[in-house]
């Protein structure tokens, strides 16, 4: 079995759609973020998703762990 590993903002918005009572798989949520323009197919936050406020932090070249969904 292969492990995936997904990058911190598919982490985060995992764990946060899961409080929120949402059943998606990871692979459904990073397919989905996508979709939305919240992330690219890197992992990193688009700057549309930073402009309206959805991801606090920076864009970089690779994973930022620096960068996390907003709750509030």
């Amino acid at each position: 079995m292969t492990n995936i590993i997904y990058p911190p903002l598919v982490e985060d918005a995992y764990k946060f759609t899961r409080k929120q009572g949402f059943n998606l798989s990871k692979a459904e949520l990073y397919k989905k973020l996508i979709e939305a323009n919240f992330i690219d197919k890197q992992g990193n936050a688009t700057q549309w998703a930073i402009d309206q406020g959805f991801v606090e932090g920076g864009v970089t070249n690779g994973w930022n762990s620096n960068e996390t969904i907003r709750t509030e």
